[in-house]
Parts: C-alpha cells; sequence; structure tokens
C-alpha cells in the first residue's frame, strides 16, 4: 500500500511538472493574471504543484512576483514672464527629467514648475487671467484633468488649456 501511495504521489507530481512546462512552451494553456480579491497569483492547472493545492476546483496558485521596473521621471518648465514650457521624459532621476525640461524651454527664465515619478503631470493656462493650474497622476487623462480643475478653481477663469503634459514612461 505504501508503494502505491509513493507510486501515485510521484505520478501526480511528475504529471504537473510536465503539464506546466507543456502550458509555458506551447501555450496549452497559457498563464493569466486575473483581477480582483487574487489578483497578485497567477493561476495555473495542474494536479499538485508545490503551490497550495485546491482539489475540489482542480486549480492552485503560485504567488505572483512583479518584474522589476526601474523608476522612471517626467518633468515640465515654465516660464511665468513668457509663458515658455518645455517637458522632459523617460529619465531615470528627478535631476536629469528637471534639467531636460528647462533646457528643453528654450527661455532663461525657465524654472522647473512639477516633477512625477512613475506617472504624469500636467499644466493648463487661462488665457484670460494667466491663472495657473497643475496636476499629478498616475494617468494622463486623470493629470489634465486635474489641471484643468485647479486652473478654474476659485471662479475667475474661463477659458483653461493644457499647455503642457509629460508622462514618465
Amino acid at each position: 500500500m505504501k508503494k502505491f501511495i509513493f507510486a501515485l504521489t510521484v505520478f501526480c507530481l511528475s504529471f504537473s511538472v510536465f503539464a506546466d512546462k507543456a502550458e509555458a512552451n506551447h501555450g496549452v494553456r497559457p498563464y493569466g493574471i486575473y483581477s480582483g480579491y487574487y489578483s497578485n497569483y497567477i493561476y495555473r492547472w495542474g494536479w499538485i504543484t508545490p503551490g497550495i493545492y485546491v482539489g475540489a476546483l482542480g486549480y492552485n496558485y503560485v504567488p505572483y512576483v512583479r518584474p522589476y521596473r526601474p523608476n522612471r521621471f517626467a518633468a515640465i518648465a515654465y516660464s511665468a514672464k513668457t509663458g515658455s514650457t518645455g517637458w522632459s521624459y523617460g529619465n531615470f532621476n528627478r535631476y536629469d527629467a528637471e534639467r531636460g525640461a528647462v533646457n528643453g524651454c528654450g527661455d532663461a527664465t525657465c524654472e522647473s514648475f512639477l516633477w512625477v515619478r512613475n506617472g504624469c503631470a500636467a499644466l493648463a493656462k487661462d488665457s484670460t487671467s494667466n491663472r495657473i493650474g497643475w496636476g499629478l497622476a498616475r494617468q494622463k487623462y486623470q493629470a489634465r484633468s486635474t489641471a484643468i480643475r485647479g486652473c478654474r478653481r476659485g471662479g475667475t477663469a474661463t477659458d483653461c488649456k493644457i499647455i503642457a503634459w509629460a508622462c514618465s514612461g
């Protein structure tokens, strides 16, 4: 009886290992990342693997480690005297992003106005009252809408438009 249980365990483990290799290499059933409560786990079908086995459902989950992604920076430079703007994106540090934005502005009076890490920045200006609004967010549309709302805050600005935006990439 012990030999039978041992043979069955070895068979199930080997089947699971070969099934996972076949799935990963040949695309029989590719790994999938599902959103929701278990969004940090990859589900893969198999019999028994070193992960946690859920017998009734027939699948198990193995912790998913997100791949390393280096920080990226973006910056916007602005000159209040001339209204010139410059931007920089995809830099590996804040200093390079701000320096690139000031250099891209093309005016001696430009100063670094905004910087962002792993996100987006936007700058809005009203053409009549010269009121400025800015926004920082993960997505471009969120940063742009936040900048326009900031420009309109107070009720005096009526014609706010985005004059510069940059995403870190």
